[in-house]
């Protein structure tokens, strides 16, 4: 049984894209590990860590009612020994 030229392109078509798409995983895989590892190594290095934050939480009531708390602060760390932190709580 002989099959058409165009059945056995899209075959191997489908088997090319198939293992291009089982291999990209891995390299984004690897290049996450990278920046990963780059990135904590930059902070590991710090003798100060200075950041800010915003953060919402949001409660759906049984009465289908939205309640929506927001608080914000900063965070100061010196190496080795001082830690700062401080929340300021939002309106509702």
């Amino acid at each position: 049984m002989r099959l058409p030229k165009r059945t056995i392109l899209a075959t191997l078509l489908a088997l090319t894209l198939a293992g291009v798409t089982l291999a990209a995983p891995q390299a984004q895989e690897s290049d996450a590990k990278s920046i990963l590892k780059t990135m904590s190594d930059y902070v590991a290095s710090q003798n100060t860590i200075e950041l800010t934050f915003d953060s919402d939480i949001e409660v759906i009531t049984p009465q289908l009612e939205k309640i929506q708390f927001a608080n914000s602060g900063e965070v100061l760390l010196r190496r080795p020994d001082k830690l700062r932190a401080h929340r300021i709580s939002g309106e509702l």
